[in-house]
């Protein structure tokens, strides 16, 4: 498959910085959650401290996506698209699993997870439009010769 890309255009660097706001907003969200649960670490059990773990690596590698898509390029377009399927993967596991703590009514978690899942993959669906796109921007369409 062809994966020129192009020069990136005005809608695309508003995709990328919307992109990287929301990652910094998951990014603050998450560590306030760890810094939250980190008090009670000595009293929680071995599947608790591997989500933590496992909640900590992604939301730094969140930081690092959100602070690369600055600058142009597809690996970074790319790295965001699968921390977010990393995040998505683990908030299943946490709060639709429940195998987090939470204070989340149960009876909304599976839409909260579904709400969830229907970002990631709406940014999924564009981060592979822009990025294998045959010529010209996702929004403008080919562009003439």
């Amino acid at each position: 498959m062809l994966n020129y890309t192009g020069p990136a255009t005005e809608n695309d660097r508003v995709f990328r910085n919307g992109l990287a706001l929301l990652l910094f907003t998951e990014v603050v969200l998450s560590s306030l959650g760890i810094a939250q649960l980190l008090p009670s670490i000595g009293y929680r059990g071995p599947l608790d401290w591997l989500l933590l773990m496992a909640r900590a690596v992604i939301t730094a590698l969140e930081l690092i996506a959100a602070a690369s898509l600055s600058s142009a390029g597809e690996a970074r377009l790319r790295l965001a698209g699968r921390v977010l399927l990393g995040s998505a993967g683990l908030l299943t596991l946490e709060v639709g699993f429940r195998l987090a703590p939470s204070n989340l009514d149960p009876t909304f978690r599976w839409w909260i997870v579904g709400g969830y899942w229907a970002y990631v993959l709406a940014a999924q669906w564009v981060v592979r439009r822009i990025t294998t796109r045959p010529r010209g921007s996702f929004f403008e369409g080919p562009r003439e010769k």
